[in-house]
């Protein structure tokens, strides 16, 4: 139970990622993470009352695991959040490489004036797909929110996630395997994938409802995937 607990610590976690970062001497990260931290922690908590600083901490650790452990991918995946959450912090004068923080930018979704939600999305997820860090980090982020949004999310926030990411996520994950061929890379891709998805597996629901063409291939697609990687 306590180490059940643990998992789920805001502090544990920091110190844990603070000392790997000490340990390899991951000099953004070692700026990133306590500027992360004031950033998340003036904003308020979640739905189910943890810090916001869990989530980002949730996905560098995951990555870690995973073999993501760069100091430009932690740094980004530290604050890939914070202009969106709180849009006046000063990144620009953060003592972190240029292409952190040119990823942190790309990473923020900002809706574009005379376009539609899913043509702003459009656009912002091409973006985010020319780079395998930041392809990367929203998979991360991705896998994470699903997994906890069912008590972190307010009920009206999870179907339109569900729609985003099922619309948006395919090739998200198609962009990350391409642009990362060798073999563990490709584990840590099918693991996102997995993540991710498992909602679609179980649902069946879903494709039942009045959706679009292309949604309703997107996920036609995913289930398709799901059962040759199965066999």
């Amino acid at each position: 139970m306590e180490n059940k607990q643990k998992l789920r610590d805001t502090e544990w976690m920091y110190n844990i990622l603070m000392t790997y970062c000490k340990e390899n001497n991951l000099k953004n990260a070692l700026v990133a993470l306590p500027f992360a931290r004031e950033v998340y922690d003036s904003v308020k908590p979640r739905k189910d009352g943890e810090p916001y600083l869990i989530h980002p901490l949730s996905i560098t650790l995951k990555g870690i695991a995973l073999g993501i452990t760069d100091d430009i991918s932690i740094s980004t995946e530290l604050l890939h959040d914070v202009k969106e959450e709180k849009p006046d912090c000063d990144l620009d004068n953060l003592n972190v490489a240029d292409p952190i923080k040119q990823y942190t930018y790309i990473l923020t979704y900002v809706p574009l004036d005379g376009l539609s939600k899913i043509e702003s999305q459009k656009i912002y997820y091409h973006k985010i797909l020319k780079y395998l860090v930041t392809t990367r980090t929203k998979g991360l982020d991705r896998a994470d929110n699903v997994s906890t949004m069912s008590w972190a999310f307010e009920i009206d926030k999870i179907g339109k996630y569900d729609e985003e990411t099922y619309r948006f996520y395919p090739e998200v994950l198609s962009k990350w395997a391409e642009m990362a061929p060798t073999l563990i890379e490709q584990i840590q891709v099918w693991t996102i994938y997995r993540s991710i998805f498992t909602r679609v597996f179980s649902n069946e629901r879903f494709l039942d409802q009045e959706i679009d063409e292309e949604l309703k291939q997107n996920l036609l697609k995913i289930r398709t995937l799901y059962e040759k990687r199965r066999t």
